[in-house]
């Protein structure tokens, strides 16, 4: 909690929206193709870690909640999303190269 919860929730939604944004600036100025924006199949799970950093944390442990991880209750959000979409960045990569092998 170096920079407070508020300014590290901000941190976090900048980081979490700046992947995308830095794949569609990669895909548009061509330095790769546009497999990379598979990545955007990740989208639902984005728009779950963005609600869970903009609203409150829950006072007590859900009971469908893990006990294990519920002091972790933002970064499960954002570790779902960010397992998925970099499984998707790295297939778009590997799509990327195949295609661009295949035309040469």
């Amino acid at each position: 909690m170096i920079i407070g919860e508020r300014a590290a929730r901000a941190v976090c939604t900048g980081l979490l929206l700046a992947q995308y944004a830095i794949v569609v600036y990669l895909v548009v100025t061509g330095f790769f193709g546009p497999t990379l924006l598979l990545v955007f199949g990740a989208a639902p799970l984005l728009r779950n870690a963005l609600n869970a950093l903009h609203s409150p944390r829950p006072e007590k442990r859900p009971e469908s909640y893990p006990a294990v991880v519920w002091p972790l209750w933002f970064v499960r959000y954002c570790f779902a999303h960010n397992r998925r979409w970099g499984t998707l960045f790295l297939v778009g990569l590997v799509g990327d190269v195949v295609l661009r092998a295949a035309l040469r």
